[in-house]
Parts: structure tokens; C-alpha cells; sequence
């Protein structure tokens, strides 16, 4: 599938007309209709601009899952992208928690690299 197969139904997905696509993004609809048929190809700032209308990566919308390996955080990077359909109270709270974890695990990883082996505690 292409390019234009996947905007297409990556729009229908979202419920979205072409009309809503094409203001939301910041293009003409006969634009929008000319890069569903296949006829043009979107510049890296229009790509962006769908990507983020349409809560998924740019690689989402460029290149079918077989074109691309993902690393297993990829599934994180895709789901912080659509973080951006959230209201600024949500999208906080979601760096708040991902602040205290990586904070967290900072912390562990410190103490582990600061003990030295020690006599082993007495049991009472």
C-alpha cells in the first residue's frame, strides 16, 4: 500500500473528511484529494502537519509496517505522538509520570552504583 492508500485510510479511521483534513493540516482540499490519488507527493512540513492532525508518526504515514523495523520503544514514541489529541491537564499528568520513572530509576541506579559489598545484615 502507499502513501496515498494509508492517508486515505488512516483519514477514515479518524472520521475525518477531506474538507477537516485539508483545514486541520493547513492545505487546499484539492490538495488534500490531489496526495489521496496519488498524484502528488506532501513536502516534510505538510507530512508533519497531517501526522499531527492525524495522531500518528510521519513513518506511520510514509512507509508500509514491512518497510519499517521498529525497536520496541517505537510503540512508545508512536503513543506519545497521539498525545497531542489531549487536553495541556492530561498531556502534564503524562510527563509528570514519565518524569517520576525516569527519576526513579535514576535514583536506583545511582544507589546501586554507589554500594560496596559490606558485611551482610544481621538477622534478629
Amino acid at each position: 500500500m502507499g502513501f496515498a492508500e494509508r492517508l486515505s485510510e488512516t483519514r477514515l479511521a479518524r472520521g475525518l473528511t477531506q474538507a477537516e483534513l485539508a483545514a486541520r493540516s493547513g492545505v487546499s482540499q484539492s490538495y488534500l484529494v490531489q496526495l489521496e490519488a496519488g498524484r502528488y507527493q506532501p513536502t516534510l512540513e505538510i507530512l508533519r502537519n497531517l501526522a499531527v492532525v492525524l495522531a500518528v508518526s510521519i513513518d506511520e504515514l510514509a512507509f508500509d509496517p514491512q518497510e519499517r523495523e521498529l525497536a520496541p520503544c517505537d510503540d512508545l514514541g508512536r503513543l506519545i505522538a497521539k498525545t497531542t489529541a489531549l487536553d495541556q491537564r492530561d498531556r502534564d499528568t503524562i510527563t509528570n509520570v514519565i518524569e517520576s520513572l525516569l527519576y526513579r530509576h535514576q535514583a536506583q541506579a545511582s544507589r546501586a552504583g554507589k554500594k560496596k559489598p559490606g558485611p551482610a545484615p544481621r538477622r534478629n
